[in-house]
């Protein structure tokens, strides 16, 4: 499918870019789905070309010769009329110059709100970090104790164990007696 732009169409039939936006804008309802843009670049294909032309040649342009004075008169209104445009195109940018002023402080307080939420952001992480690193020293210092649990309860079965054995040894002391002679014999 052969694709042509407003332009080439423009150049290709001797009349001017305008004359051709206007035809398309005119005819608009046949050419649906045969004008596409891309880009902001409006494509003929060559359905719409064939129309075009075909229009072109039912319509031919018609030359009308004005004095000078229905001229001026003409190109003063449309002056006007530019004018009244430009006031109007003047007053909506300062409208929507006053939307983007508003705009943009709503973007500053915005950010500053972004800013004050990565800040509380950030310490929370801090206190998140100061956090996991207290419940490892609190379980590192659980574990210590743990251990000196473990030893403590070894050290007093150990200590048990040597007073039985110390209790087993005065039994045994006791069942002896000192003899003339100055040595121990059992009773």
């Amino acid at each position: 499918m052969d694709l042509m732009t407003l332009k080439q169409f423009a150049d290709e039939q001797g009349i001017s870019y305008e004359a051709v936006r206007r035809a398309v804008k005119r005819h608009e309802d046949k050419l649906t789905g045969h004008v596409i843009e891309n880009d902001g670049v409006r494509y003929l294909d060559e359905e719409a070309v064939r129309i075009l032309k075909e229009r072109r040649r039912e319509s031919p342009i018609i030359v009308q010769t004005m004095d000078q004075g229905e001229e001026i008169r003409e190109l003063r209104a449309q002056i006007e009329s530019l004018r009244a445009q430009l006031m109007q195109a003047q007053n909506e940018l300062l409208s929507g110059k006053d939307r983007i002023i508003a705009l943009q402080d709503e973007l500053k307080a915005g950010i500053e709100d972004k800013t004050k939420y990565q800040l509380l952001l950030t310490d929370h992480e801090e206190q998140r970090k100061k956090l996991r690193e207290a419940e490892a020293t609190i379980e590192e210092k659980q574990a210590d104790l743990d251990s000196e649990k473990e030893m403590r309860q070894y050290l007093q079965r150990q200590n048990e164990e040597q007073g039985k054995q110390i209790e087993e040894l005065r039994k045994e002391a006791d069942s002896y007696e000192k003899s003339w002679f100055g040595f121990y014999r059992k009773k």
